[in-house]
């Protein structure tokens, strides 16, 4: 599997298992739904600061996105990790 292959299919197992549709979800990443319709479908490239949006909607830390999963038949995923508020972007007495 391509790098781009990994992390579009992971964002689509993500977000159907949070039981968004596509254009819930892109508005909760404050992103437009062809967009990541694209993203889903390999046909764009995406930047970090996008990455990093789409990670914090599905809860998950970025790096998952980017994994094979153990197996790819799967449909469960790891239980989401308990990250400071820091990662959020908040400030840490907040």
């Amino acid at each position: 599997m391509t790098v781009l292959h990994t992390f579009a299919a992971n964002i689509r197992r993500f977000r159907k298992q949070s039981g968004l549709s596509q254009e819930a979800f892109a508005e909760r990443c404050g992103l437009h739904r062809t967009y990541i319709s694209a993203v889903e479908r390999e046909k764009r490239n995406i930047s970090l600061t996008n990455v990093e949006k789409i990670a914090q909607t599905l809860g998950v830390p970025a790096f998952w996105l980017f994994i094979d999963p153990v197996d790819p038949d799967s449909q469960s995923i790891p239980a989401p990790l308990e990250l400071p508020p820091e990662y959020y972007g908040a400030k840490a007495d907040e």
